[in-house]
């Protein structure tokens, strides 16, 4: 069923893709980082970042949408043109209402230069808002992750591997390594267990990306 309603929501014959709220099996956790990886995360986030920026993925606006913004695969795909804000600085964002998101939290967070760049140029106009951002399966995500992640030359422990998941991992390790409050960082990524009357402004949510997207450059 989900290969069939994906194929649908894809022709917009859905609004949303019911079975992104599915959970399959037990979750057993995932293995840590640091136990999978034989290199420092700084290293392998700053790898992540130079293979994507090197590479011409059919994938690539969403690989830098996971890589630097820590967002899920599955929300991005649900990415449409209208979901693409220019704030009053100028600076742009995406909006997701609820029925986008997999925890059914409203998101907006912004996207750095080299998303920016990627935008289709009909981004803005009325007459194409419907269109997905993403044109493709959530499969090209994990086939041209597989691909960079063979090219970054990342040291990865026999029988471990990485996911596009492990992006947010990635985000959360590092920006806690830099003292910032947990809490303000689950609020980053959205998390349904988020303390619900801590709140977080946009303002400093993108501060915290922006610090981060310079780990990653440099």
């Amino acid at each position: 069923l989900y290969k069939e309603f994906e194929t649908r929501f894809r022709k917009k014959q859905m609004e949303e893709n019911f079975l992104y709220e599915v959970k399959f099996g037990k979750d057993e956790g995932k293995t840590k980082l640091d136990i999978r990886l034989n290199e420092d995360l700084t290293s392998v986030a700053k790898k992540l970042y130079k293979s994507i920026m090197e590479q011409t993925y059919k994938a690539k606006i969403a690989l830098l949408l996971s890589a630097m913004c820590a967002r899920r695969s599955g929300e991005i795909l649900n990415v449409r043109y209208k979901d693409v804000k220019v704030g009053e600085d100028g600076e742009i964002f995406i909006l997701l209402n609820k029925l986008q998101t997999k925890t059914g939290i409203d998101e907006k967070y912004i996207i750095p230069v080299e998303v920016v760049d990627l935008l289709p140029e009909d981004v803005f106009d009325e007459s194409t808002k419907e269109e997905m951002l993403c044109q493709f399966h959530k499969n090209t995500i994990y086939l041209n992750y597989n691909k960079m992640i063979e090219k970054s030359k990342i040291k990865i422990n026999d029988e471990y591997g990485l996911t596009s998941h492990d992006s947010r991992n990635l985000f959360l390790s590092l920006m806690t390594q830099k003292n910032y409050d947990y809490n303000m960082l689950d609020a980053c990524l959205s998390h349904s267990n988020s303390n619900k009357y801590y709140e977080v402004s946009f303002e400093k949510r993108s501060e915290i990306f922006r610090e981060y997207w310079e780990i990653l450059r440099n």
